[in-house]
């Protein structure tokens, strides 16, 4: 916004400097002043354009940036504040390779329907009373790559996405959720999975 009251101020400012350039060549009369004139008013027009270029070209790149803040302050707050048991790649492990069922969800905050499917899997883990482990892949290095990728089969045999919703038992997925669903079919994923109150 405030970009473009510069571009409105710094036309107006070129409108009037180009009509009172107009208005001193209309009104000069001598021959040999009026080549000046119109230098002036070509000199004065080109520096005027520069400087709106300039403008221009460093208000797009504020925007995009401050867009890009404002995306990214969004972008990690639904994951953030969901009320997830985040866990590392350790931990990860250990809950794969549990005896009881643990609901693991793959994400990250740069992803857009992770993101909107953060409130929906809260609400119903906040219904059904169910615990979610949350594994943040954005952290991973290729060598946690590697790591999580081998540690299921059905993460090395199947394309999955984020978000990844997995039911884990014994080394196992017992079922696995791929994608964004709405609050109900979340809840009877879980409920016939025998999880949930």
């Amino acid at each position: 916004m405030e970009i473009f009251l510069l571009i409105i101020i710094l036309l107006m400012v070129l409108v009037t400097m180009i009509c009172s350039i107009i208005t001193t060549i209309i009104e000069v009369k001598d021959e040999h002043e009026q080549p000046l004139v119109k230098k002036a008013l070509g000199i004065s027009s080109i520096a005027i354009i520069i400087v709106l270029v300039i403008a221009l070209a460093f208000g797009v790149s504020t925007i995009k940036k401050d867009d890009n803040k404002s995306n990214d302050s969004n972008e990690t707050v639904a994951l953030e504040s969901a009320g997830f048991n985040e866990v590392t790649l350790d931990e990860y492990l250990n809950l794969v390779n549990g005896q009881d069922k643990s609901i693991i969800l793959v994400a990250r905050p740069t992803c857009s329907y992770c993101e909107a499917f953060a409130p929906i899997l809260s609400e119903a883990a906040d219904d059904l009373g169910l615990t979610i482990n949350y594994i943040d892949t954005d952290k991973f290095s290729s060598d946690d790559w590697t790591t999580f990728n081998e540690s299921l089969d059905y993460l090395s045999e199947n394309e999955w996405g984020t978000p990844l919703t997995l039911i884990v038992q014994n080394g196992e997925v017992v079922d696995a959720n791929n994608g964004y669903v709405e609050l109900d079919d979340i809840k009877t994923f879980f409920t016939d999975n025998g999880l949930g109150e």
